[in-house]
């Protein structure tokens, strides 16, 4: 016969089986959308500097040449696509654009157009606090050929 003492025992480790499960849920939900937020700013940042840097690379200039302020509008309005809950100003206030176009290396008839793009974090994302107040910042390098 068994004493009371090990069924009891027996009993609380049993009705703890589930409880390593309920945290890993409770801890990898907020984990993962934090991840997914990070690599979703990352790639928009990304593809706003390729197209930033598209439109100085295929630009005709007519009667003026491509200008940092043109790329920026481009960066500008790419992020306003994605984030069309944020405000065009607060994207702006977030945003840091250098544009260069120089000689290439190989071939000095080619220029190289680059394109950076800083964004701050702080602009898209929705948990504000004391905690959190430090902000970090995307950047993000494209370089094309101008054609």
């Amino acid at each position: 016969m068994r004493s009371k003492g090990t069924s009891s025992c027996f009993r609380r480790s049993r009705n703890r089986r589930g409880v390593a499960c309920v945290e890993f849920a409770v801890i990898a939900l907020p984990l993962i959308v934090l991840i997914l937020g990070t690599v979703d700013v990352g790639q928009a940042v990304t593809s706003a500097a390729r197209e930033g840097c598209r439109m100085a690379s295929h630009h005709a200039p007519t009667t003026t040449p491509t200008s940092e302020t043109d790329v920026r509008a481009v960066v500008l309005d790419y992020l306003e696509q994605c984030y069309p809950r944020v405000a065009r100003a607060d994207l702006a206030a977030g945003l840091t654009v250098k544009y260069t176009l120089a000689p290439a290396l190989d071939d000095p008839n080619d220029r190289l157009v680059t394109v950076q793009v800083d964004f701050a974090f702080n602009t898209v994302r929705w948990l504000k606090g004391p905690g959190l107040a430090r902000s970090k910042v995307f950047s993000s390098k494209t370089i094309m050929r101008k054609e």
